[in-house]
């Protein structure tokens, strides 16, 4: 309350205390007036006042400012260095660094491999959308485009125009097409047949992403995040059938190479092949994928990956051959002119080389060499 509120209010309160004190005044002339008592029947009626108490103004005690809360501290990322598999982890750990369980969704307070910020999926202004382990071996998805188009919103096959590239892995997100794709935050070039048996999730970054990234599309990226080392050993294989003879053969092993556990080791191996209903029409794959991880605490990580990969395959492009103006009277299982057609082979092989030094429970330093030049990298949690 300011002095000039006071201020008024006490001018009002010596007007009231002013006209009580006449009102009080008149009352005892007003009994004599009407004869009184006989005890103060002589005694004059100016005299006959009432003494009225001392009246003392205070201001208004001043309200207790309300206490303030203690600030909650901040929130922090889970450690992934620590083994977990009892509730989905993030898309680059999986349950804890590496771990087998996913579920059909990642935790979303976890964040993601593509955005490179640190912040939870759910902070993250950017729009990422994550394709798990645990729906890939639900779809039984062989190939990279496989386990992607058809499942992630906005994501198809490159559109047939001249300047598309279809015989290479490439998608159309957002309705732009040749987006790159992505290896642990590093670009893949021009290759065909991505196998997902090594993989751990695979994270759609939707939107212009070039500040991460470089010159690149404006309808995103795909980042493919491999599987880590478990210190748990494990070991699955799986056998796949399919239409006209497909067959496939995987094999996932990991465990700890030495009794410490500071040494883990991790191969995946998947072979597959399929014939089609176009006569010499055959593909087959090899692949063949060790890693291997050295860990002596839980600040420091290295990771040595390997991939090979051999692939031969027969063009069924030819389609059939046209007689005059219409098409020659031969079987849909003819393959065109060619009896014998030629066959593709392809071979690829991959080394990457990964550390990684924490350096205060929100602060990270990276070095990942996949060929020349290196990619360094110094990352700081918010």
């Amino acid at each position: 309350m300011s002095i000039s509120s006071i201020t008024v209010r006490a001018h009002v309160t010596t007007a009231c205390l002013a006209l009580i004190a006449a009102t009080a005044a008149s009352v005892p002339s007003f009994a004599q007036s009407q004869g009184g008592s006989a005890a103060s029947g002589n005694t004059d009626s100016s005299s006959a006042t009432m003494a009225l108490p001392t009246v003392v103004i205070r201001p208004p005690k001043a309200r207790p400012k309300p206490q303030q809360q203690a600030a909650k501290p901040p929130a922090t990322q889970p450690d992934q260095s620590q083994e977990t598999t009892d509730h989905p982890g993030s898309s680059a750990a999986g349950s804890g660094l590496g771990g087998r369980f996913t579920g059909y969704t990642p935790n979303f307070e976890t964040p993601a491999a593509a955005t490179k910020d640190g912040l939870s999926i759910m902070q993250s202004p950017a729009n990422v959308q994550v394709v798990t382990r645990q729906t890939m071996d639900d779809h039984q998805d062989i190939s990279v485009r496989d386990a992607v188009v058809g499942y992630v919103s906005s994501v198809q096959p490159p559109s047939a125009t001249p300047d598309s590239n279809n015989f290479y892995d490439g998608f159309n997100i957002r309705g732009f097409d040749n987006v790159n794709i992505y290896r642990n935050d590093l670009r893949v070039w021009e290759i065909t047949g991505i196998q997902t048996s090594n993989l751990q999730s695979i994270e759609v970054l939707k939107g212009p992403a070039a500040m991460l990234y470089g010159r690149l599309e404006p309808g995103g990226i795909i980042n493919l995040v491999p599987k880590r080392p478990l210190e748990t050993p494990y070991t699955s294989i799986q056998e796949q059938f399919g239409s006209w003879s497909t067959t496939r053969t995987t094999i996932d092993t990991t465990g700890p190479a030495t009794a410490d556990k500071t040494w883990l080791y991790r191969i995946n191996f998947d072979y597959d092949q399929a014939n089609s209903f176009t006569d010499f029409v055959k593909t087959k794959n090899v692949f063949v994928a060790p890693t291997i991880t050295y860990h002596p605490n839980n600040q420091f990580r290295f990771n040595f990956d390997y991939e090979y990969q051999n692939s031969s395959f027969v063009d069924n492009s030819m389609g059939i051959p046209a007689v005059g103006t219409q098409p020659a009277s031969l079987p849909v299982s003819a393959h065109g002119p060619q009896p014998q057609p030629a066959r593709t082979e392809s071979t690829r092989l991959r080394l990457d080389l990964r550390f990684q030094q924490r350096l205060e429970p929100d602060q990270s330093f990276r070095l990942q060499r996949p060929g020349l030049p290196a990619v360094l990298e110094y990352r700081r949690d918010v």
